[in-house]
Order: structure tokens, then sequence, then C-alpha cells
């Protein structure tokens, strides 16, 4: 089913707290899923406070209630794992491949173990990633080349919508401005700036995506 964009965030994604995400329940490895998400303008998600953890939990858990369609056979899967972007970057480093930022702000490793899923929480190497798991999504390092349901975040702010043609996060303003300028200060208000072209492939892309505004 497509879930229309709530609050502007793209085509199948949805509000969670500050960011858009796509939970996805068709199983793919993990340099899979990560690659599926980069090519919709985003990640495989980060999961960096308590608030981020319960609330996807909780979104989670309300579409297995729900019954919705994507959690239900035959088109899930899977819907206890799901893929996150938590990855080894080197012996026991990890990090979430979005920012490379560590895990020191926030982590909810079962059995409140760091690194539980390895062979030994001293041993965490480059082939494992991070999934979330059970009833309470708790943290556990798994195999990349394991097939999971995943779950995306957006690079782009809320209002701001991913463009497949021109790869970028743009968001139509349908108020008038009056000059380039008063056009130009609205943007940097919302810590943006008037969009460039610098050849007619990038107008001609920048065309192809508007046509569907």
């Amino acid at each position: 089913s497509v879930i229309e964009p709530p609050e502007n965030c793209s085509l199948n994604y949805e509000r969670l707290a500050d960011s858009c995400i796509r939970i996805s329940t068709i199983a793919l490895t993990w340099g899979e899923a990560e690659e599926k998400c980069k090519a919709e303008g985003g990640h495989l998600i980060s999961i960096t406070s308590s608030q981020t953890q319960s609330a996807l939990m909780d979104l989670i858990k309300l579409k297995i209630a729900n019954n919705e369609k994507t959690f239900l056979p035959p088109y899930a899967d899977e819907i206890e794992n799901y893929w996150t972007g938590g990855t080894v970057r080197s012996l026991n480093d990890w990090r979430w491949i979005s920012t490379l930022k560590n895990f020191s702000e926030f982590s909810l490793w079962k059995s409140s173990k760091k690194g539980f899923g390895c062979s030994s929480p001293d041993l965490c190497l480059e082939t494992q990633a991070l999934k979330i798991s059970g009833d309470v999504f708790n943290w556990v390092a798994e195999e990349k080349t394991r097939k999971l349901p995943y779950i995306c975040e957006s690079s782009c702010r809320v209002g701001y919508i991913w463009q497949k043609r021109s790869k970028k996060c743009v968001k139509i303003q349908r108020m008038t401005m009056k000059t380039q300028s008063e056009a130009s200060l609205f943007c940097e208000k919302d810590r943006g700036k008037l969009i460039s072209v610098n050849s007619c492939l990038q107008l001609k892309n920048l065309i192809g995506d508007l046509e569907y505004f």
C-alpha cells in the first residue's frame, strides 16, 4: 500500500519525531537495504535516543495490531527483526552509517551486553551490523548477509522531499515572493537555500521532478 506523505515526508515515508522513515517488511541483506535507502535519499535508521527507540517500537506494534497489509503474509517476510544503520566499521567499533557517530548517546543492547550477538563481546567484526529484535526491539548484532526487513530514514528534513532525478531535498514554497532576495531570505530562515541549476541536464531533471508536485 502507498502511504501518503504526511507533513511533507517523501512518498511512502512517514513522520517519526523529527525524521521521516519508511519501514519495509521485505527482507534484504544489510548492504542491499542500505543501498535501497540511499537511492531514496537516506540511510538505514540511526537510533540515538530512548525517545526514538520507543516511538519506533510503538509505531511498528501499532501497524501489526492494525493488521496493516504490508505486515501480513504474503507481503511480510517477517516482522520480528529489522535492520538499522548500526554497523561495525573496524573491530568492535560500532557506528551509525549516516553520521559515523558511535553509540555513546544511547544504546539498548539485549541483556545490557554491548555486542550481544557477536561471537564474543570483544569480537564484533566488519561483517556484522545492528538489528532490533523481539518484543522490546533490543539491539542484537547480526551477520550482514542475513536477509531481514529494514527501516530507512530520510536525509531530508521534515517538509523537504527527496527528488530522485535531481538527487536533492526540495521544498516547494507556494507563497508568492516579490523578489529573489526576498525568496532567498525566506529559504535562509528555513535553514535552506534557493535551488541552483548549473547545467541543462540538471534543469531537465528538476523539470521532471516538479511534474509530480
